[in-house]
């Protein structure tokens, strides 16, 4: 994991930005369920089905004394091979819903409000139970029985084309030339027209990046501004928590915030470094939230205190940034080989001849 930081509200949160794909991955986020994947929606979670997915993704929070975890993943029906005819959970999954006997009642809601039926002729086996709101379905499930919800098209769906687009868009990118300074930009844009936005923005830095904090900027619609009064700086430890960098504050309508600050790359020691240090390393994605001021219904020296990292529903909208592959400069690690096998080979020569002329006999009959 790229570190883990104790924030102000009383929490902790880490990321881990690369891992290699591996069917024991879902393993131990498994294990924390009561029913260790056996039954219930966890059914669901079979690694070769989820890793052939184009986007999976894992999180775990905890607050209250209570755990959450959510999976996220995206199908493509097309890479499916059903060209949107239809789609059932045994073949995005591999496997039907069974009822767990830990629960006393389970359901399994399917979310249909973003398909209009102008767009989209479907039917959903089986039938509705109820109604939770338009286009809305939920079917309730017993202990020990099993359910496979299937929807089929009637003609092409048009779904790709009803993606809608998030109001604020946030990039993270690296700038500079060489393998030792350079500088991090992120670039926060609200796209709405006529709502201004209250942000609340985290990142964190490993501590392989030694930051220049006091050479920090931001700018407003290319306009240099201050900073804002609760942005929050900590600085990371060797081997310990990372560097972060947070902040609030409201952006208005059709506006561009722009923030930068230069690193310089520490010396890393050969134990500092992962297995290919030619790859690099990858930072963690940043993540921002946002909601309208409209929708918050706050008074904005309170907006602070609204949960960033809460697992409870929030009225704020979470988006991530691109994470970043940094190279660092990496020494010629061959070279420790080549003088391994000069050594040996001299210690070997050298001990052979030792071995032979102390071992050797004459025969003294032929020198008579």
């Amino acid at each position: 994991m790229s570190g883990t930081v104790k924030l102000m509200m009383d929490g902790y949160y880490g990321l881990l930005p690369q891992e290699a794909v591996c069917t024991e991955n879902l393993t131990p986020f498994k294990n924390l369920l009561p029913t260790r994947g056996k039954s219930g929606i966890s059914k669901l979670l079979r690694p070769l089905k989820l890793y052939q997915t184009p986007y999976h993704s894992m999180q775990i929070q905890y607050s209250n004394n209570m755990l959450y975890q959510s999976v996220i993943t995206v199908y493509d029906p097309k890479v499916r091979k059903h060209q949107y005819k239809g789609v059932s959970l045994s073949d995005m999954f591999g496997s039907s819903v069974k009822g767990s006997v830990l629960a006393e009642s389970s359901e399994l809601i399917l979310d249909m409000s973003q398909i209009a039926e102008e767009h989209a002729q479907y039917d959903i086996s089986p039938k509705k139970v109820f109604d939770m709101n338009d286009h809305h379905f939920a079917t309730l499930l017993s202990p020990n029985t099993s359910l496979d919800v299937s929807i089929s098209f009637k003609g092409k769906a048009n779904i790709p084309t009803l993606i809608k687009s998030s109001s604020v868009v946030v990039h993270r990118y690296q700038t500079g030339s060489g393998l030792v300074e350079g500088s991090f930009s992120v670039k926060i844009q609200n796209l709405n027209l006529d709502d201004d936005m209250y942000i609340q923005y985290l990142e964190l830095i490993p501590k392989k990046f030694r930051m220049y904090f006091h050479k920090m900027k931001m700018k407003l619609n290319d306009q240099l501004i201050p900073l804002p009064p609760d942005f929050t700086i900590r600085t990371g430890l060797h081997q310990g928590a990372p560097n972060e960098v947070s902040f609030n504050l409201i952006l208005p309508s059709n506006a561009t915030l722009l923030l930068q600050y230069s690193y310089e790359k520490e010396f890393l020691t050969f134990t500092d470094r992962p297995p290919d240090a030619d790859r690099g390393f990858d930072l963690p994605s940043s993540l921002l939230a946002y909601a309208p001021i409209e929708e918050l219904h706050l008074d904005p020296t309170l907006m602070q205190f609204i949960g960033l990292l809460d697992a409870a529903p929030s009225p704020l909208h979470r988006v991530y940034t691109e994470s970043i592959l940094a190279s660092f400069p990496t020494p010629d690690f061959s070279m420790p080989f080549n003088v391994i096998i000069i050594s040996t080979a001299l210690v070997s020569m050298f001990s052979s001849q030792v071995f032979v002329q102390t071992l050797k006999t004459y025969d003294e009959s032929s020198h008579s």
